[in-house]
């Protein structure tokens, strides 16, 4: 790539690993200078049937927004490798991407945020607590932040997508799984956390955000809920309240105006 070229505004496929879920779809804004980025991971609860795709009008919508973004797709419970502790490793190694996606595409390495979908939710919160790479802030949307409580409330098919994630449930596994897995077990976080959440979410419940930020401030931590009137899904559709919210949250953690 020659000085002062830029990739097309995308998408373009960067892998980060030899599986071939491990991938990430590259969107960058048309215009010059470095932009912020939002590296986001889909949810489906950590399920195989669920892909990145779903997730592309989001991304597209950030795009239109000034941001970049990575879509990350990883290996789901239900594929060779998927599950723990592959999936969660995946939401790791394709953090890792940044600095390469900063330098090619030219980013700016100081306005990173790392946002996800219900279970890309919590992929979004554990990865932000293992990386190294410089974030400006963390964005959940509809996240999955306590996975013993989503068990005892039986979410997604009776409460079987933790445990399939996770290889058992906690009677069946070893309980320090469930506790390093678990992003309310692991508060508090360096950067910022604000948690967009739908109040009429009827697959996971806002008291999985408000419990969160509840135990991230009380452990030193700084955390918020943003409430929308709005159901799970809303946030997939770039015309909503609920996207609007991430828009805003994202501006505000690497600080540009709305």
């Amino acid at each position: 790539m020659g000085i002062g070229s830029r990739p097309p505004a995308g998408p373009t496929v960067v892998t980060y690993g030899p599986d071939p879920n491990q991938w990430v779809e590259v969107r960058r804004p048309d215009r010059d200078g470095p932009v912020p980025l939002v590296v986001h991971f889909h949810g489906g609860f950590w399920r195989s049937e669920y892909a990145l795709d779903h997730a592309r009008p989001f991304c597209a919508g950030l795009r239109r927004a000034g941001f970049a973004t990575a879509n990350v797709e990883y290996r789901r419970v239900g594929q060779d490798g998927g599950g723990w502790p592959g999936t969660l490793t995946d939401a790791q190694d394709a953090l890792a991407l940044v600095p390469r996606l900063v330098a090619e595409y030219d980013l700016d390495p100081d306005l990173v945020v790392v946002s996800g979908h219900s279970a890309g939710g919590h992929l979004a919160l554990w990865a932000a607590g293992e990386t190294t790479v410089p974030l400006a802030g963390v964005v959940p949307i509809g996240a999955v932040t306590d996975l013993a409580a989503a068990h005892q409330r039986r979410l997604s098919d009776g409460g079987t997508a933790t445990s399939d994630l996770l290889g058992g449930t906690p009677d069946e596994v070893d309980d320090d799984r469930w506790t390093s897995a678990s992003p309310i077990r692991r508060v508090p976080l360096d950067v910022p956390v604000v948690l967009v959440h739908g109040r009429h979410d009827q697959q996971v419940p806002v008291s999985q955000a408000t419990d969160y930020a509840t135990a991230a401030r009380a452990a030193g931590g700084e955390a918020e809920v943003v409430e929308v009137d709005a159901d799970h899904v809303a946030v997939l559709d770039a015309s909503t309240d609920m996207f609007a919210a991430v828009v805003d949250a994202a501006k505000r953690l690497v600080g540009v105006s709305a």
